[in-house]
Order: C-alpha cells, then structure tokens, then sequence
C-alpha cells in the first residue's frame, strides 16, 4: 500500500492478497405476512466462506489504511483494479489464457467497493470512472491471487469551464 503523491494531486495505490471472490446476488423470496395476509418479499444475500474471507481481507486493508491517516474521499474519483485470478487446472499450461469466466467482474468489484464505502470513499458513487481488469495470477511475475488498486481523484478540465469533461489527474 503506497500513497503517490503527484505534482497536482495524489493517488492511493494498496494490494489486497488471496483469492478475489464476487459479492453473491441478492434474492427475494414471497411470503405471506401473518397479521394482514398479504405477499411480501424477504431479500436474502447468501455468503460462502470465500466471500467472507475475501471481505474480511478487503476490510482489513481498508480499514489500516484509515487507521494511518488517509482521509476520507468525497470527491470525483477514478478506480483502476487489477484482479489476479487462480488459473484452473482445466486451463492450458503453455500459452498464455484470458479469464472469460466466472467470476464476473463486475461482482469482484462490488465486493471490492462495498468495504471502502464510509471508510475511504464517502460514497461508491464517487467513482466517475472504472477500469477492471481480469489475469491468471500464474501468468503475472507474482503467480499470488490478488487485487491492485488504484484510487485518483479526478479533477474538472478548467479550459472547458464548469460544465467540461473530467481529466484523471496524474
């Protein structure tokens, strides 16, 4: 975990180790309410151990990150998150392959953001810009599962007045 600080602003850069997992999806399942006979819907968010051990790693990084002094995040941001994946046993072993499986990236990055929110981001609804990236750890220089993380904070292109496009502040 490194804070970058850049001629204009800074960037957070941290590593979260072991095996990324995806947040599960919610399920609602009708049942009929005692007191008044009428259908309602009970939400239902099921959770393995991988996900609560990838949470509780999630947690436990963002969490020391706030603990040494990085302040909170309430403005424009830019995520860049690089999940590196075990490679099945089923994959090739001698030519390099993509990850076009399960798990779907885009709930790696919910159970990626949901800690940081109200610890180093205010709202997840910060981000104004994402890019998520899937690799076989086993085809990187470090063959550990992991996630890299890259927080910047995305400042307005003042050329362009109010109303202009945002530029990544690097």
């Amino acid at each position: 975990m490194s804070l970058v600080q850049h001629e204009i602003g800074a960037a957070l850069e941290f590593t979260v180790w072991g095996v990324p997992a995806p947040k599960g999806s919610k399920s609602a399942f009708p049942i009929r309410r005692k007191a008044t006979g009428k259908m309602g819907a009970v939400v239902v968010e099921g959770k393995t151990a991988r996900q609560k051990d990838w949470a509780h790693r999630v947690e436990e990084v963002v969490q020391g990150l706030a603990a040494t002094g990085v302040p909170m995040l309430d403005c424009p941001l830019a995520l860049t998150v690089t999940f590196y994946l075990p490679k099945p046993a089923s994959a090739p072993k001698r030519r390099r392959t993509l990850p076009m499986r399960r798990p779907d990236i885009d709930k790696l990055l919910r159970a990626l953001l949901d800690p940081m929110t109200g610890v180093l981001v205010r709202d997840d609804a910060r981000f104004v810009e994402i890019f998520a990236i899937k690799h076989y750890a086993e085809d990187s220089p470090d063959p550990r599962p992991r996630a890299e993380v890259r927080i910047a904070v995305v400042e307005p292109d003042p050329s362009e007045g109010e109303t202009s496009q945002a530029v990544l502040v690097t």
